[in-house]
């Protein structure tokens, strides 16, 4: 977030996307009210996702390419699936 302040704006999508999920997950890893596996899936969709989505956007601004071709979007799909 700070680099989406002051470096480059588009940076706070994905400093937004890490800090929101973050918050996520640190409220699913305390839940009780789901098994441990469909929690451990969740919560692996959900970085996993989040991460992706974060590093792509991150090598589009810094380097001006994508990682991997829909990369982005696949980190989005897995998200919401999470």
């Amino acid at each position: 977030l700070a680099a989406g302040s002051h470096a480059d704006p588009r940076l706070g999508s994905a400093g937004l996307m890490l800090l929101f999920h973050a918050a996520v997950t640190i409220a699913l890893v305390q839940s009780t009210f789901m098994s441990p596996t469909f929690k451990l899936n969740t919560l692996l969709l959900l970085v996993v996702g989040s991460g992706i989505f974060a590093a792509d956007i991150c090598s589009r601004v810094m380097r001006g390419a994508p990682l991997l071709p829909q990369l982005a979007p696949t980190g989005g799909v897995l998200t919401m699936l999470g």
